[in-house]
């Protein structure tokens, strides 16, 4: 099989009113991710339980997910991880 000579453009991404403007998408999801990182760095994870350690590493997750996803430019779903990462961060940081 070979490849057709040309690829379809891809789709238009999905805007919401949320992500409407980019620039101001991608700023409040970096200030909240940038609180949640920090919140992450002042938790010592070794002296955390089991339960809390798997819970720091799930934020972490959800920090480096929505990074990927702002790299993607899918705004709503970067917000969305970000978010999770810091509620996890704030009941950590407690």
């Amino acid at each position: 099989l070979t490849a057709p000579e040309h690829m379809p453009a891809p789709g238009p991404l999905l805007r919401t009113p949320q992500t409407a403007d980019e620039a101001n998408a991608e700023r409040r999801t970096r200030e909240v991710l940038g609180r949640a990182t920090g919140l992450l760095d002042r938790v010592n994870a070794a002296r955390l339980g089991q339960q809390a350690r798997q819970q720091h590493e799930t934020a972490r997750r959800f920090v480096d997910q929505s990074l990927q996803a702002l790299s993607e430019r899918n705004y709503l779903l970067a917000a969305s991880l970000a978010d999770k990462a810091e509620t996890l961060a704030r009941g950590l940081s407690r």
